[in-house]
């Protein structure tokens, strides 16, 4: 994926980034989140079908995507303040 730079008027100034809506509209980043949804399918669909059968997995699971949403929730109201 591509992030497009520029400078300031002096060579050695610091470069600047896409804006946050130029890049979620980047093609490149579109098309390397569809090719990682497509490289990871077969993964996927062997955890989904692993999840479905077994009743303890659904828990842990659970639990653990609580935890990580939680402390990136965390994360990101420390970085804002």
């Amino acid at each position: 994926m591509q992030v497009r730079k520029g400078s300031d008027s002096s060579e050695s100034g610091p470069s600047k980034v896409n804006s946050k809506k130029q890049f979620l509209e980047s093609q490149d980043f579109q098309a390397a989140v569809t090719e990682a949804v497509a490289d990871n399918q077969d993964a996927h669909n062997t955890r989904a079908d692993y999840f479905f059968t077994d009743g303890p997995t659904i828990n842990a699971l659970i639990v653990a995507l609580a935890d990580a949403f939680y402390e990136a929730a965390v994360d990101q109201q420390v970085d804002a303040t």
